[in-house]
């Protein structure tokens, strides 16, 4: 029988998110770096005009 319980072992990815979501700065420029990868991508629908005939 393990001392451990298996839902309780901590998983080298369960401890690096224990740890950033401590972190109010990391979790802040985490969300916009999504938020920029998001605009990204609908870029087009956002901002429908072609730069280079604007210019």
């Amino acid at each position: 029988m393990p001392l451990v319980k298996p839902d309780q072992v901590r998983t080298p990815w369960h401890e690096f998110w224990r740890r950033f979501r401590r972190q109010h700065m990391a979790m802040t420029a985490a969300l916009f770096v999504i938020l920029l990868i998001v605009v990204a991508i609908f870029a087009r629908w956002i901002a429908p005009y072609d730069a280079e005939k604007l210019f």
